[in-house]
């Protein structure tokens, strides 16, 4: 029985050891509760609340059982988190990918199917263009903020000793570093050379100046649509007034007939 403990204790402590395992289970923990609590919660949430809405017994059960609302910008912030827990998890468990990619497809027919049976269209209209924009960058920033953490796992923590390909290195990145100095002569210097100066500073101005030419691109385009809007609205105001002008017309003829059949 003692051998047995110290043996149960010896693998629990060599499992710790291995960050890079219990990273990657977290992640698929994670990944499965939030699956689990979001479809729970879409349906439990507005099945209730649809239900609730059919009932006529008062104006209090009416008003508290309203159907649900479909709010865009939470349904977008909880698939954010789920992409956030994928681009953290994929390199320490190489399935989390493929596990969250079928996770936001049955989150989406979910999703679907309550929106169809038990939603009503929501109050506020959202722009899509502007909306996805806003989107996009909050995507953008949930990338750089998840390559921290994991740039920093790859660069300065040491990898576990008793499992994974990087076992016996100080960091995961001196593999990167072994295989550079490994490689063939004409490779190492094309290498070396990509990540000097010489091509990062021209290639940093570059991508500056490509954003600042699209943003003004952009402002260009604002400005033109604000001009084409006050176009439309000034060819709107006057057929507006050749339609009352006109119409004023059409009153001045019928009163004359009017009077012309009088007179005779």
């Amino acid at each position: 029985a003692s051998d047995e403990l110290y043996s149960f204790v010896e693998s629990d402590r060599n499992c710790k050891l291995c960050w890079e395992t219990y990273i990657g289970q977290e992640v698929y923990r994670l990944l499965l509760i939030d699956f689990f609590f979001d479809v729970i919660s879409t349906w439990l949430n507005q099945s209730l609340r649809n239900g609730i809405s059919r009932l006529k017994c008062s104006r209090k059960i009416s008003f508290l059982g309203s159907k649900a609302e479909f709010v865009v910008s939470k349904n977008v912030i909880n698939l954010v988190y789920t992409q956030a827990l994928i681009w953290i998890g994929a390199f320490f468990g190489p399935l989390i990918p493929l596990v969250g990619s079928f996770q936001l497809l049955l989150v989406y027919y979910a999703k679907r199917g309550s929106l169809v049976l038990n939603c009503r269209p929501p109050s506020r209209t959202y722009l899509a263009s502007r909306t996805s924009i806003f989107f996009l960058l909050l995507l953008l920033i949930i990338l750089f903020v998840c390559l921290v953490p994991v740039g920093y796992a790859i660069v300065e923590i040491q990898p576990s000793a008793l499992c994974g390909p990087f076992r016996g290195l100080d960091s995961i990145y001196d593999a990167v570093r072994n295989e550079i100095n490994n490689a063939p002569n004409w490779l190492r210097v094309i290498l070396h050379y990509i990540g000097s100066a010489a091509v990062v500073v021209p290639l940093i101005v570059f991508l500056c100046l490509l954003t600042f030419y699209y943003s003004s691109k952009s402002r260009a385009y604002k400005a033109s649509i604000r001009t084409l809007e006050d176009q439309l609205q000034m060819k709107g105001e006057d057929i507006k007034k050749l339609y009352e002008a006109a119409n004023k017309q059409i009153l001045e003829l019928q009163r004359k007939k009017r009077l012309s059949r009088e007179m005779s």
